[in-house]
């Protein structure tokens, strides 16, 4: 859920519609870490293939850890980088030819 004004703004602008609803639950992230981490502290770096509100990297930031979204949407990158995350603007389908060069501690794409 987004309550910030200028967060609330910038995810108006993005491309998909459930991503732009600003009362979106979180609730569905953390039943997912519920039901399949239930107990792993998220302390490392980990990697969000198309973050949408950045609800993973949120959770992974309260645990310790860091988290990088990428996603094609320019309204997402400009949430994610004003909500402090590192965000890259790619096609998923990129991923592959154009390598982000680095290792991660894990990968979450809901």
């Amino acid at each position: 859920m987004l309550t910030d004004k200028r967060e609330i703004e910038i995810i108006s602008r993005a491309k998909q519609k459930n991503v732009r609803d600003p009362g979106r639950s979180r609730d569905h992230f953390h039943n997912i870490r519920r039901d399949f981490l239930d107990g792993v502290v998220l302390d490392g770096s980990y990697i969000d293939l198309g973050p949408g509100q950045y609800d993973f990297g949120e959770i992974v930031r309260e645990d310790g850890g860091t988290c990088t979204g990428v996603d094609f949407d320019p309204a997402v990158i400009e949430l994610g980088r004003y909500k402090g995350f590192r965000a890259i603007e790619r096609n998923l389908q990129q991923l592959a030819s154009e390598p982000l060069g680095e290792t991660f501690d894990g990968v979450f794409n809901k």
